[in-house]
């Protein structure tokens, strides 16, 4: 049964080394066909119900311009399973043969990797970046292409895109071909499509850029009134991250507050997750603290409150004579 794949391939005619009955004789060849009439499936003729004793002709399309057959002469019923184990093992390298013919260096059917992610989601001004795994890719080349305008963004190693914020992140001998979006925004919402055309057939897998914009909004009205003496406390809410920012900051009329200043009396604690919320507190509020209070944090929205510290009235002791 291995003499059949291995010296069917030099175009021998193999003899099973049997006793009793003789073996069929199989031989192969190639013959080049135009692609145009050459059939994409397998065809056996006559079929195998009814080739007992007679013989057997095998035609295996390739998805280059050539057509492969296998004849086996004085074919029998009892041979039926070690032909149908032999195309099983062979069909496949005929199928995909190079195109001299020969099954030497033959590389397996290039496939998408569905591993990687289908959607990402990013915050505007980040980075963005797109990835598609193809394994056995050969001499095949890969695409990315933007579906809402079917635009070449990239092809192979090469950009084809005007756009400075866009590369390719590939690798020599890596299955990955991640696209790389620099400085997203909301225009850049939408469907990429990697690609790959080996032969006949085209791959392709889908990813979905979703842009988001952070808003930052501070709880209560505009406007924030509090005595001299009292404590200010402002509760600031981050929504629409795709992750919890690693810092946020607030400001007092532009100013970024000094947790460490000589001023004391400010803190500031956060509580992360799917919407982030930070607290400022600031103790014993003086005149001087009046002004306007911003929220914000990296490729966020920020939200501003306007502070008013009123003077408590003193009153003295009432004396009298």
């Amino acid at each position: 049964m291995r003499d059949w794949g291995e010296r069917g391939k030099r175009g021998e005619s193999v003899t099973e080394s049997a006793t009793t009955v003789p073996a069929p004789t199989v031989s192969f060849w190639v013959s080049r066909v135009p692609r145009r009439t050459c059939s994409r499936s397998s065809s056996i003729i006559p079929p195998l119900s009814s080739a007992f004793g007679s013989t057997l002709e095998i035609r295996v399309p390739s998805l280059f311009s050539m057509e492969r057959r296998i004849v086996v002469e004085e074919f029998r019923r009892r041979d039926r399973p070690q032909l149908l184990l032999f195309l099983l093992l062979y069909v496949p390298a005929a199928v995909f043969a190079s195109r001299d013919g020969t099954t030497e260096g033959v590389a397996a059917l290039p496939f998408i990797d569905n591993s990687t992610e289908t959607t990402v989601l990013m915050a505007v001004g980040r980075t963005a970046v797109l990835n598609c795994r193809v394994r056995n890719l050969g001499q095949n080349t890969l695409s990315w292409v933007r579906k809402k305008d079917y635009a070449i963004l990239t092809s192979g190693r090469y950009v084809y895109s005007n756009d400075k914020r866009i590369n390719m992140l590939h690798q020599d001998g890596s299955d990955e071909w991640p696209l790389q979006i620099k400085f997203v925004n909301v225009t850049d919402n939408g469907t990429y499509v990697c690609q790959v055309e080996p032969g006949l057939e085209k791959l392709s897998r889908t990813v979905n850029l979703q842009v988001l914009e952070p808003e930052a909004f501070i709880l209560g009205s505009k406007e924030y009134h509090v005595d001299t003496g009292s404590k200010i406390s402002l509760v600031c809410i981050i929504e629409k991250s795709p992750q919890p920012p690693e810092y946020v900051f607030w400001y007092h009329n532009g100013r970024m507050l000094n947790y460490d200043a000589v001023r004391g009396g400010i803190m500031v604690t956060v509580e992360r997750g799917k919407k982030t919320h930070s607290r400022l507190t600031v103790d014993n509020a003086q005149v001087g603290d009046s002004g306007v209070y911003t929220c914000s944090a990296e490729s966020t929205k920020p939200a501003s409150i306007s502070v008013f510290i009123t003077e408590g009235i003193f009153r003295t002791p009432f004396s009298s004579s």
